[in-house]
């Protein structure tokens, strides 16, 4: 884990979580482009420790950054925190299996789809005599691994996902590397998202502390007819719930019925 700056409260927290110390180099390079204004605190982990690290982490922060599938399961590992994606362009793949291709032996390229959808599109685009697997579970990995060896395969373009399994089975991997421009676009759109919500949360408090004031007895519903907000003691909110969702349910019937009047 690298640190980049001290977490004072005004800054955006970001959790960014890579799959590769080279990403990690670049992202700490771009974090520090902002000085005082965002706090960035990066880990290198592969799949299954990405998630467990956002779980432990991850609403300590404003937004999380990783990719590919890291960047999947952590969102559903962690739906309460805005997760960005770290783009895999076209150029990375390309840039990769360039390299493999230096190398003169047979080689493949293996990925969840964020890498081989674009080694699709480009095979199709520049005609390029490879091999293309796609892998939809991590538990796929290592029978696959062991089909590409007894098929004559020594070389895979892929993620670091798959490479430690890779190299256990003998296969030489060719990771594919995000540029920095994918990084400080996934950057951007973080302290983009969590700005929003910032203000989004600020206003939602001002609104509140007008409701507090108020002199008023509140009921707030919203378009569900689920009460978000009561004023009442609980022995008059029990009887104001009963006759105002009989009213929200009267208004909901008349607005159907004059619905389908002007439909007609």
């Amino acid at each position: 884990m690298e640190q980049l700056a001290t977490k004072p409260s005004n800054r955006v927290r970001i959790l960014a979580i890579v799959p590769s110390e080279s990403i990690k180099i670049a992202t700490t390079e771009i974090a520090r482009r902002y000085n005082s204004t965002v706090y960035i605190e990066t880990y290198v982990a592969n799949l299954y420790s990405a998630q467990q690290l956002a779980e432990q982490k991850g609403r300590q922060f404003d937004a999380i950054l990783s990719r590919g599938e890291s960047a999947k399961m952590i969102r559903k590992a962690v739906p309460d925190v805005p997760v960005i994606d770290i783009p895999i362009t076209i150029t990375d793949v390309l840039l990769a299996i360039k390299l493999a291709e230096n190398y003169q032996e047979k080689f493949v390229v293996v990925g969840f789809t964020s890498i081989t959808s674009q080694a699709h599109i480009l095979r199709n685009i520049l005609q390029m005599d490879i091999d293309i697997y796609t892998l939809y579970q991590m538990e796929s990995a290592e029978p696959l691994m062991h089909e590409l060896w007894q098929k004559g395969y020594r070389f895979l373009v892929s993620g670091m996902g798959t490479d430690q399994i890779a190299r256990k089975i003998g296969l030489n991997t060719i990771l594919v590397t995000t540029g920095k421009d994918s990084i400080q676009l996934a950057v951007n759109q973080a302290i983009t998202m969590s700005r929003c919500i910032q203000q989004q949360q600020e206003a939602s408090k001002f609104f509140k502390s007008l409701l507090e004031q108020s002199p008023l007895d509140l009921l707030v519903f919203d378009r569900t007819h689920s009460l978000r907000y009561s004023r009442l003691s609980d022995l008059n909110q029990k009887t104001a719930i009963s006759l105002v969702t009989k009213e929200l349910q009267n208004s909901d019937t008349d607005a159907n019925i004059q619905k389908n009047r002007d439909g007609k």
